[in-house]
């Protein structure tokens, strides 16, 4: 909400504290990474606390089905109703800001020049000086008066100045982006009925291999901490498998047998089952060792 916000000051306006619609976009498009990690905490407070047993292992079973059958559903329903038709969150979002133009006064920077307005009116015309960018190093300065300017939308809502030194660095916008990715997805998934979204959601059976994972160390920072690292592997190993090429020749290997649709489906099934085979395997062995470890002491 507050990125977006900031995104639609203009220098020189007033801003509005407050704003209802990008704090419920924020809400819905945040829910589902919220319950899985609240996935991950759930399982960390059992290592730290010593409960690993049967009782917890129902209970996480539980929270996961609650997550994954509920919870992202219905913010997958809420996503649909709110935001299905572009134009009409473009719409409230223009009329929310309708006030809003580009404060004469200042410098602003575009692909074509630098524009200085001494003056501008709801109608978009506007006087100044412009700086056009030429391929060699040559001051040239234009004047205009009463022009007719032809701002975007995205132009005439917000100012350019703001709006580029609000841009996120590549490691915040890298996993925000892949994360959205993801969301897209399993959201076109959702759209397509029940069984191709169980399907994306077999990632919370991959969770599960982070029960496997906390055996791995009797020392329960060192268990969080490889929790931590599994589970940012778990989701880049489905975002890969599902949002980029990388796996392409294992789903080109598949299709040798099944269709594409098919392929779509089984794929994230078999690699979360894999997922969930490997870390329980690690923390199996990890297990016995030290329990070796302790009777040969």
């Amino acid at each position: 909400m507050l990125n977006e916000s900031c995104s639609l000051l203009c220098a020189g306006q007033t801003t509005k504290i407050f704003l209802f619609q990008p704090f419920l976009k924020g809400l819905v498009e945040i829910a589902p990474f919220a319950g899985i990690l609240s996935l991950l905490l759930s399982f960390q407070f059992l290592v730290r606390r010593n409960w690993r047993n049967v009782v917890s292992l129902v209970c996480m079973i539980g929270l996961t089905a609650l997550v994954f059958a509920v919870l992202i559903p219905v913010s997958f329903g809420l996503k649909m109703n709110m935001y299905e038709l572009s134009n009409e969150h473009n719409t409230a979002l223009q009329e929310l800001h309708k006030d809003v133009i580009q404060t004469p006064g200042y410098f602003r920077t575009t692909e074509n020049g630098i524009f200085y307005y001494t003056a501008i009116d709801h109608n978009y015309t506007a006087s100044g000086v412009y700086q056009p960018v030429y391929q060699m190093e040559k001051k040239v300065f234009e004047t205009f008066k009463h022009s007719n300017l032809q701002f975007s939308p995205e132009e005439a809502n917000s100012d350019m100045l703001i709006k580029n030194e609000l841009s996120m660095p590549f490691y915040i916008s890298l996993p925000i982006s892949a994360l959205k990715q993801m969301s897209d997805y399993a959201y076109k998934m959702y759209n397509r009925g029940w069984l191709p979204y169980l399907c994306v959601a077999s990632i919370a059976v991959a969770l599960f291999a982070l029960w496997g994972i906390s055996f791995v160390s009797s020392w329960p920072l060192l268990s969080v901490f490889l929790m931590i690292l599994s589970f940012v592997g778990v989701l880049y190993a489905n975002y890969f498998a599902l949002c980029t090429q990388a796996m392409m020749p294992a789903k080109m290997f598949m299709s040798e047998w099944l269709s594409a649709d098919s392929v779509s489906l089984v794929f994230p099934i078999l690699l979360n089952l894999l997922l969930l085979l490997v870390g329980s395997v690690i923390g199996l062995i990890a297990h016995l060792l030290r329990k070796k470890r302790s009777f040969g002491a």
